[in-house]
């Protein structure tokens, strides 16, 4: 997978205007397409086209991220998306992908599941 297909369009969702600066600076770098920065996840879905696959960068502020509230971003499409959720509280990032394969082969299984 090449950058273009994995970092083609990008939204972050944050709260705090400093860090979604420099998400969006990091993003760019990344030769990214930043398409918006919203503050919480209902607008992130109201920005996002149903079916259109992207990347969304969610920072989260709590220990631990509540899949109630990021979960949606995935349902949302039957394309390509990734949900990278993020926290400066812990210092971690937590990836999660949403992929359709059609005409699965057994190649396919063992790359989703990285062997």
């Amino acid at each position: 997978m090449n950058t273009t297909e994995t970092c083609r369009r990008v939204l972050i969702v944050s709260t705090h205007p400093i860090l979604a600066k420099a998400l969006v600076q990091v993003t760019q770098e990344a030769g990214c397409q930043v398409i918006g920065t919203v503050a919480d996840v209902p607008q992130a879905l109201r920005l996002l086209p149903p079916h259109e696959g992207a990347t969304v960068i969610v920072d989260y502020a709590g220990t631990q991220p509540r899949e109630a509230e990021w979960l949606p971003l995935l349902q949302q499409t039957d394309s390509a998306r990734r949900v990278i959720l993020l926290t400066l509280t812990s210092n971690e990032m937590i990836v999660h992908e949403q992929r359709r394969v059609n005409f699965v082969t057994s190649t396919d299984l063992q790359l989703a599941l990285g062997t």
